[in-house]
C-alpha cells in the first residue's frame, strides 16, 4: 500500500480499487458531522418505545382503520439501522403524537395508545416513582410521544 493513501486519522489497510471509490464518495458528498454542522442529538426519545414503536403488521391495520393515521405514523430508524453507506430498515414505525395533537382526530391511534394508557401515563411530581408503572413526570399528556 503507497504511505500516501494513509492518513493520520486512521489506518485502513484495502484494496487500492476500493480506496479509491471511498475518496470518490468522501470527496463527492458531505459527511453527516457537516450536514449538521457538528451538532448531533439524541432524537426522539419516547419514555415507551415498546408502545410507540410499532410493527409493519401493526402499522396497517391501525391505517386501514383510519386512514388519516398515516399523518403521525413515521418510518422508525434507530442508530443500529444506520452503518456508514447504508441502512438497514428492519420495517418498524414510530406513532409520532407530538405535543399538542388533537388525538380524537386520529380514532384508531387513540385506541391502539388507550391499550396502554397505564405504561403512558406520566407519573405526578408529588408521587415516588417506586411502584409507578408509567412514565417519568413531565407536562405532557399520556398519549404523547
Amino acid at each position: 500500500m503507497p504511505q500516501s493513501d494513509l492518513d493520520v486519522d486512521a489506518w485502513r489497510i484495502i484494496d487500492s480499487d476500493v480506496a479509491r471509490v471511498i475518496s470518490k464518495m468522501r470527496d463527492s458528498g458531505k459527511s453527516l458531522g457537516n450536514l449538521v454542522n457538528g451538532k448531533f442529538y439524541r432524537g426522539i426519545v419516547t419514555g415507551c418505545n415498546s408502545v410507540f414503536e410499532i410493527s409493519e403488521n401493526d402499522h396497517h391495520t391501525i391505517i386501514n382503520d383510519d386512514p388519516k393515521s398515516e399523518e403521525v405514523i413515521r418510518p422508525w430508524l434507530r442508530g443500529r439501522n444506520v452503518r456508514r453507506w447504508t441502512v438497514k430498515w428492519d420495517e418498524k414505525y414510530l406513532i409520532f403524537t407530538r405535543r399538542g395533537i388533537r388525538i380524537r382526530e386520529y380514532p384508531a391511534i387513540e385506541e391502539y395508545l388507550t391499550r396502554y394508557r397505564e405504561a403512558l401515563e406520566p407519573r405526578p411530581a408529588d408521587i415516588p416513582a417506586q411502584g409507578w408503572k408509567g412514565r417519568k413526570p413531565g407536562n405532557y399528556k399520556w398519549y404523547e410521544v
